[in-house]
């Protein structure tokens, strides 16, 4: 057990345990779901922002919040939206995904007759394809960035041209590292069940997998007649205004779901000064609905007609928060990251916190000084660093 003095020296951790309820293999602990973001609360305290605060992130105006074209999509509800979360949280837990008995599993796995996951050991992308025959559904998951790889293609900011419009080239790569697979997943479970509903979703750099996937899946009318549905979680944004008008025009319920100050949303930047875009020769844009976690309940659902509805997430610029990445709903996207990684630390033995399996440890320098750091504050950490 620590001291008091230990448990100040790793706020953020403690703060994590803390917001668990007991964990098992079917139950996680919840977060609050929509508490506001504490940088926002602190940023509010500042009268003064930067001069053109949108400027930085998704300026210019012209481009963000211009007006939409076509929109067809269709507006999903809360309920499904908190749902489809569980899977995308699920996607991070490494070792009881392979088994669906991981803490947000427990929320749907009651309904899978058939699942397969996928995955692809060059550029570390996975994937879950579950099957859910009483539901007359299929719901295609992607993982997002967990592993340095990941990290790369993110910052694989060059647009690819495909099908006449630009995708990042780094979410693009990620897709299609797992395309194949997945389709023929898909094709054989809608062979078996014909006239079932394809659901993808994902988070993060999942989230943009997911979009894309939906897109290759329609402009290639990969299995005609089939009814789709799109939801994500903190997703980058993924192509230009030409993506955006494509994504927006399908007739298919979709989401683009935003937790309080997440700065994921806003890269890559849509211009930053007219910096991006001149190296890129791209601007990005959003595409779909944004339904903003930002303290209503429930949450708001923004206009369809721009772009970027500048009343929504995109008000706290410049002032985003990495933390906000990993709360979505009540979900807490870092449990199964904490736990079921490599932090394989003391931590997990606090009173009511049953600890899952884990994958190899960290290195073991960094493992030492974390260990150090909890057990005896920064003087406890200095002999891990030799």
């Amino acid at each position: 057990m620590f001291s008091n003095r230990s448990l100040k020296i790793f706020p953020f951790l403690i703060q994590i345990i803390r917001s668990l309820s007991p964990i098992s293999a079917q139950t996680c602990g919840s977060t609050d779901v929509f508490t506001r973001s504490d940088d926002e609360l602190i940023f509010a305290q500042f009268p003064l922002q930067l001069a053109n605060s949108i400027a930085l992130f998704d300026g210019p105006a012209s481009v963000s919040v211009a007006p939409t074209k076509t929109v067809n999509t269709i507006t999903m509800t809360t309920e499904q939206l908190i749902y489809y979360n569980y899977f995308s949280a699920s996607m991070y837990c490494p070792t009881t995904l392979e088994t669906l008995s991981c803490c947000y599993c427990g929320h749907f796995n009651a309904t899978v007759t058939e699942f397969a996951i996928f995955t692809n050991n060059e550029l570390n992308t996975k994937a879950l394809v579950t099957l859910h025959s009483s539901l007359r559904e299929i719901v295609v998951s992607f993982r997002g960035s967990v592993t340095f790889m990941n990290w790369i293609m993110d910052l694989t900011l060059l647009p690819t041209q495909v099908s006449g419009v630009e995708i990042h080239t780094g979410f693009y790569l990620s897709l299609m590292s797992l395309y194949n697979e997945i389709v023929e997943e898909v094709g054989f479970l809608l062979l078996q069940n014909p006239g079932f509903h394809v659901v993808v979703n994902g988070h993060s750099l999942g989230a943009a997998m997911a979009s894309v996937f939906i897109f290759q899946l329609t402009t290639l009318n990969q299995f005609p007649g089939t009814q789709y549905s799109l939801v994500t979680f903190g997703q980058p944004r993924t192509g230009n205004v030409g993506y955006a008008d494509y994504m927006n025009a399908l007739p298919i319920p979709m989401a683009r779901v935003v937790a309080r100050a997440d700065i994921v949303p806003h890269i890559p930047p849509v211009s930053a000064f007219g910096v991006v875009d001149v190296l890129t020769g791209i601007n990005y844009v959003h595409h779909t609905q944004e339904v903003w976690i930002n303290g209503n309940v429930p949450p708001t659902f923004c206009s369809k007609n721009i772009y970027e509805d500048p009343t929504c997430s995109n008000s706290l610029g410049p002032l985003y928060s990495v933390l906000d990445h990993n709360q979505y709903f009540d979900a807490d996207y870092s449990v199964c990251i904490l736990v079921e990684g490599w932090l394989g630390i003391d931590f997990v033995t606090v009173e009511g916190f049953t600890p899952t399996n884990f994958i190899p440890p960290m290195p073991t320098v960094m493992q030492g000084f974390l260990t150090g750091l909890i057990q005896g504050g920064y003087q406890g950490a200095l002999p891990s660093l030799g």
